[in-house]
């Protein structure tokens, strides 16, 4: 090992970490620290805006007083010679006017702009302020600082249609200065340029008019530099003046004349703010180094803890090289801080503890391999001769060809298949047992024989008999090559005799696409011809329609549905369609009818043929008291919709608005959405409650095994409950589950309470099978099976404990996806079962290609053995082709004794029923004791 010293992978962090800490925390402090002074700034700013805002308001009303004034001197006098009556007055009132009103300067002007007279303090007048008042014959407002500040106001003296003189009248400021000063308990004071009178030389203003003493010197000496108006004019400036801080601004008195007195001069006490802010400024400092250490300090500890159980690995994984086991299991053996989750040091502990293991069973594997070494050469030459004769034996064809097409062996199996003997089909030519008609496959096996890098070959042909005809065989060809150059290679063919299967299979895909009752397609070939007719239309431009309408049975006798009437109205309805039409049963009295290139008017003259054939067909019927009536719904593409799904929804529901007239209907958007607007609603109002106050329950059915006369397992339905505490069925509910688009919330919901039931009554003691209908709305679901798979692992619940149900209607158009999703479920270890078996004939094809454990036959059968018990030959022909396929049988719907002797003679596994015990809350009930 590297002799360079040791310093731990903790301080190593923590110093990492620290300096990154130190980066954030001083990120922050700066932050903070410039938005502290950025507020007090802008706090400040506003401040002094409303100070200078109130100066301005005083000085404004200040110099509307004025006005009033002089317009109340102007007119005081009238008539001819107005600016000697005027003169006249003032001579007389003069010091009346400066007494009462504080004026202190009143001057007067003719109309050439000739002063006249001035009364009370002199000041200087500008001549072009009197013109521009004489021109414009509108007051001009001055503000003048000769030692002191006044505002002057002067206004023209109207005469006859003419200008008769200019009228000025002045005022000290000190008045708006004590003014602000009551109202904003400020000091203020009027900076003036002053290079002649100034006590100090130095200085070039001074202040006048201020409400505050003491800091004058200062001021001036910040101002009187040369460049402080230009730098300080509408900004402020902070200076201090023994323990107290002061707060400078300067702002223009007249707005004409840019960075010329006078000036306001603003000086607020702002030694409270100062010390509120520094004492900001350091609890910023407190808090970011506070919260650095603490950190520091958290993360040492949470180091020490961590870092430790690496220490610790560390120093025991040395152990392993000495082979001393059981001190390094002591040394990595340690109680995780936290049981419920583990991380990648437990893992890792996990992991080496494996090693440790794996380690001290090599040394007893490496001792006994020697021996099972010499123990397996002696088994060879009886595994070599058991392998002979195994081949020779073995059901697949096998014969092993040299690259040249001669046969060099063969096995008893491809003797049978080629009716010769064995020995005389080696050395012949395997290319001569394949029909002339197999160029494909004499090709394909050139190429395998001579080309040393092809792989194998799979591939579907025949196999010509001494004894005459034919063999379907799937053959795969694999070609072998032996190590070394003198070696001699060989094509190793296997082949399985496919003759009898093609035929089972053929007529198991004809059983199921065909109603076997009306010779018609069934669900299954309606919606793969509906769905490749609507593609077609799309791709050219065409119109189709869809007809669905049912047979139902009414009148006031016995209403038995004999599906001999099905035959009957088939053979009536075939002679009336198009060639281009086609007619299905897609179920028990439902027929629908698809129409390529069809016109309203022929859609409407079909409609009523098929009404008439029907009424025609009642007069057939035996029982006067019976008779069949129809309702024809109709679905146009593309006015009604462009997928399969919509197509057959709204002629559905066109057919269900037409059965009460017994009539025909197209498929109308208003009335179907006036229709079932109401009902969707109520159920979705009763949907959220039952999810908002989790109503939802499950009712359980035993399922009785009459083999071992106990109960197999439960059937489970979501049901909902009421207020009055009675429960709403699924049956009930479903239709508008699946039009609000619930069908797969609910199903998902329906599982989690099925496992979660199954984890209750494990830790009870009373463990149970539970099984669950599926519609097929989860089937491409793709997170369904691993959420169902981890909610079985973290409820410590047994997979095989769930059996999961799937209906043949949900098999139907989408049989991949649902192969698919059976396997996933199996993968896990769960059950499947097939329901309504029996209801198709393409049931029997699904038993094939469907994984599934039970089979649950169509309770219809039930039914029919209840009127006829003759008719439970055709169950006992269903339970035996289940049972073939090695398929647990159930059937529901055993009320009776009677019916429980029919099915148990029939050799039904399960049964389910009133007879066995009656849907219930609980599935720890006592199930009746039958058979």
């Amino acid at each position: 090992m590297d002799e360079a010293p040791f310093f731990s992978l903790r301080w190593k962090l923590s110093i990492l970490f620290g300096i990154g800490m130190l980066f954030v925390y001083g990120a922050y402090f700066y932050y903070a620290y410039n938005e502290v002074n950025r507020v007090f700034k802008l706090e400040r700013e506003h401040i002094q805006s409303k100070q200078f805002d109130t100066a301005q308001v005083l000085s404004n009303e200040a110099f509307q007083t004025l006005d009033q004034l002089a317009e109340g001197l102007a007119f005081s006098v009238e008539g001819a010679d107005k600016e000697k009556k005027l003169f006249e007055m003032l001579e007389r009132n003069g010091e009346q006017l400066q007494l009462i009103w504080d004026i202190e300067n009143v001057t007067l002007f003719d109309e050439s702009g000739r002063l006249i007279g001035v009364w009370g303090r002199k000041l200087a007048i500008s001549n072009a302020d009197v013109h521009q008042v004489l021109n414009t014959e509108e007051p001009v407002h001055r503000i003048v600082c000769p030692d002191a500040c006044f505002q002057q106001a002067m206004i023209p003296m109207l005469g006859q249609s003419k200008s008769a003189g200019v009228l000025s009248v002045s005022q000290s400021l000190a008045d708006i200065i004590i003014k602000y000063k009551k109202l904003t308990n400020n000091d203020i004071g009027i900076l003036v340029e002053d290079s002649h009178t100034s006590e100090d030389p130095n200085y070039t203003v001074k202040l006048t008019a201020k409400t505050f003493s003491g800091l004058d010197f200062d001021i001036l000496g910040i101002l009187s530099k040369s460049d402080a108006v230009s730098r300080f004019a509408d900004r402020n400036e902070r200076l201090s003046f023994g323990d107290r801080y002061y707060e400078l601004g300067m702002r223009r008195m007249n707005h004409s004349e840019t960075n010329r007195a006078p000036f306001f001069v603003f000086v607020n006490d702002i030694t409270h703010d100062i010390d509120v802010l520094n004492a900001k400024r350091r609890s910023i400092w407190i808090q970011a180094l506070m919260s650095f250490f603490l950190s520091l300090l958290m993360l040492l500890i949470v180091l020490r803890f961590f870092i430790g159980r690496v220490a610790r690995l560390s120093k025991a994984i040395p152990l392993l090289a000495n082979r001393q086991f059981p001190a390094f299991r002591q040394q990595v053996k340690s109680k995780r801080l936290f049981p419920f989750f583990h991380d990648e040091i437990d893992r890792l502990n996990h992991s080496v503890l494996g090693l440790a293991q794996q380690l001290e069973l090599v040394e007893q594997i490496v001792n006994t391999n020697t021996l099972e070494i010499i123990e397996h050469n002696r088994n060879l030459a009886e595994e070599r001769d058991f392998i002979n004769r195994m081949v020779s034996t073995a059901p697949v064809i096998m014969i092993t060809q040299r690259m040249n097409g001669l046969i060099a062996s063969a096995n008893q199996a491809a003797a049978d298949v080629l009716g010769e003997e064995r020995d005389s089909i080696i050395g012949k030519l395997f290319d001569l047992y394949l029909p002339s008609s197999e160029e494909h496959h004499r090709a394909q096996l050139a190429r395998l024989r001579s080309d040393r890098h092809a792989q194998r070959l799979q591939i579907e042909g025949s196999l010509l008999s001494k004894l005459g005809g034919s063999h379907d065989i799937f053959w795969i060809h694999a070609p072998f090559y032996q190590d070394g150059e003198n070696q001699e290679a060989f094509v190793l063919s296997m082949g399985v005799d496919m003759s009898v299967e093609h035929i089972v299979e053929q007529k198991l895909l004809t059983m199921a696409n065909y109603d076997p009752v009306t010779g018609l397609g069934n669900q299954r070939s309606f919606e793969s011809e509906l769905a490749d007719r609507l593609a077609s239309a799309k791709r050219h431009g065409g119109k189709l329609a869809l007809l669905v309408f049912d047979m139902t049975p009414r009148g006031t006798g016995d209403l038995r549905f004999d599906k001999s009437y099905m035959l009957r109205v088939a053979s009536r309805l075939k002679p009336i369609l198009r060639s281009s039409d086609r007619l299905y049963r897609i179920g028990d009295n439902r027929f629908a009818l698809i129409m390529p290139n069809c016109q309203q008017r022929g859609i409407i003259i079909l409609a009523n043929k098929i009404i008439d054939e029907v009424e025609s067909l009642n007069v057939e019927i035996d029982s006067p008291n019976l008779f069949l009536s129809t309702g024809i719904g109709i679905a146009l593409y593309p006015q009604h919709g462009d997928t399969v799904d919509q197509l057959r929804a709204n002629a559905h529901s066109a057919m269900h608005h037409a059965k009460k007239d017994g009539f025909y209907l197209f498929f109308d958007q208003q009335r179907n959405s006036q229709g079932n607007g109401k009902g969707r609603s109520e159920w979705q109002v009763l949907f959220d409650i039952a999810f908002d106050r989790d109503r939802f329950v499950l009712s359980y059915q035993p399922v009785w095994d009459i083999d071992q006369r106990c109960v197999s397992y439960f059937n489970s339905r979501l049901c909902i409950r009421r207020d009055d505490r009675s429960l709403i069925s699924p049956e009930e509910y479903w239709l508008y589950a699946e039009q609000l688009g619930l069908a797969a919330r609910l199903e998902r919901l329906l599982v989690v309470t099925a496992i979660n039931e199954l984890a209750f009554y494990n830790q009870s003691g009373n463990r149970i099978n539970i099984s669950v209908g599926l519609s097929g709305a989860l089937f491409l679901d793709p997170d369904f099976c691993s959420d169902m798979a981890g909610l079985l692992n973290k409820n410590a619940v047994d997979p095989s404990q769930i059996i999961f149900e799937i209906s043949e209607s949900s098999v139907v158009g989408q049989f991949v996806i649902a192969q698919r999703f059976v396997r996933r479920i199996k993968e896990y270890g769960c059950r499947c079962a097939l329901n309504d078996f029996g209801s198709e004939f393409s049931s029997f094809f699904y038993l094939k290609h469907l994984a599934v454990d039970f089979v649950k036959i169509n309770g219809q059968l039930v039914e029919q053995i209840k009127k006829n018990k003759g008719n439970s030959k055709n169950l006992q022909m269903m339970v035996e082709l289940a049972q073939a396929f090695d398929k647990v049988t159930v059937i529901e719907s055993v009320n009776t004794p009677r019916i429980f002797d029919v099915v148990k003679k029939a050799g039904v596994n399960n049964v389910a029923g009133d007879l066995i015990g009656k849907p219930s809350e609980s599935p720890i009930i006592q199930a009746n004791r039958v058979g």
